[in-house]
């Protein structure tokens, strides 16, 4: 049997798996390049210095979560992660000697155009329990 790629009359199946591992580590590194870019950029929004200037201001919170907590990233799996251009809410990693999970940020702008945290919930690692750690007053 004769398997015809290319203009070529015969090819290995050797090759093809050659050609099926790379399609399948190229698209996994370009899947991780953009993660690590879209994290990179909401890390350099104020949105998120807020958010965390506020949980480690809060002394209850940090007792709760325990020092020393350690920033992961950006949860790119939340699948309610929403960034638009008055509002956002996603999701921070975080890792502290008592509790693990993710630190939920909901911000948006206001008036005169800067952005101000709505409300901060830390979730725990098996989604078990939910503590508000910051809630804006109107």
């Amino acid at each position: 049997m004769k398997a015809i790629f290319l203009g070529l009359n015969k090819i290995h199946l050797i090759t093809l798996v050659g050609f099926a591992g790379f399609g399948g580590v190229f698209a996994a590194g370009m899947g991780r390049f953009l993660i690590y870019h879209l994290e990179g950029k909401v890390k350099r929004k104020p949105y998120y210095t807020q958010a965390l200037d506020t949980l480690n201001k809060n002394p209850k919170a940090v007792d709760l979560i325990g020092k020393p907590i350690k920033v992961k990233g950006v949860n790119s799996n939340f699948q309610e992660s929403m960034f638009t251009e008055n509002r956002v809410l996603f999701m921070i990693q975080l890792d502290g000697s008592k509790l693990q999970g993710n630190l939920q940020v909901d911000s948006f702008k206001d008036e005169e155009d800067q952005w101000k945290i709505s409300s901060l919930k830390f979730i725990t690692k098996n989604n078990d329990k939910t503590f508000i750690i910051y809630r804006r007053k109107e």
